[in-house]
């Protein structure tokens, strides 16, 4: 009977510790940005300037699942300083703990910094309370049917039905040497005719 009782203590002690722990930790923004490529994009904007391509790595640094909303845009920085909002829908796939997941952005000429405005929610507290009891203590919870019931979640429903998103905003700075300055826009074709027609050289005369 003794034994028991110190065993369905320290069952309580550890599904305790384990939840305060994941509380405090939950409370963190699990989300890293880093730029992980720059390329031309071979695409024009309106002023005739090429387009680049940006890839990130969005890396999750949580102990549990991230799961992110879709985005309808994001900022770009411009070499003047200046932030312009971009119209450019993309999603974040699902990432695991301690993974990362690729972001391709379409970015206008000369873009020093990307500003992301994102929506994610992790998975519930039960999960996170499984991860920070570590093998040992998932192992003493399956022994206590309470327990059990109470903190081992369903592996099926491991995110907050409805979703509970929570707003970050991350910003992502591009590396000086692959920003480009912006290039003048191009003649239009009525000008590139009119300068061909005075550089042209005449013709020799022929007798």
């Amino acid at each position: 009977m003794r034994r028991r009782t110190v065993i369905l203590a320290a069952l309580v002690l550890v599904a305790a510790g384990g939840l305060l722990g994941a509380l405090a930790w939950s409370r963190q923004c699990p989300i890293e940005v880093r730029v992980a490529a720059v390329e031309p994009s071979g695409m024009l904007d309106d002023a005739g300037g090429e387009m680049r391509t940006v890839t990130l790595n969005v890396i999750n640094r949580d102990r549990v699942d991230v799961m992110f909303d879709a985005a309808n845009g994001f900022e770009a920085r411009l070499a003047a300083g200046d932030w312009m909002p971009v119209k450019y829908a993309f999603t974040v796939p699902r990432i695991p703990p301690g993974r990362q997941g690729s972001l391709l952005l379409l970015a206008p000429p000369a873009t020093s910094a990307c500003r992301l405005r994102l929506y994610y929610q992790t998975q519930i507290w039960k999960c996170r309370v499984m991860e920070t009891l570590g093998v040992r203590g998932r192992t003493l919870v399956a022994k206590s049917h309470l327990l059990r019931k109470l903190v081992w979640p369903d592996e099926l429903k491991t995110m907050p039905v409805p979703p509970r998103w929570r707003q970050t905003t991350i910003e992502a700075v591009i590396p000086e040497n692959t920003i480009s300055p912006p290039e003048p826009p191009k003649p239009a074709r009525s000008d590139l005719n009119m300068h061909m027609q005075h550089t042209t050289p005449p013709r020799p005369f022929r007798a």
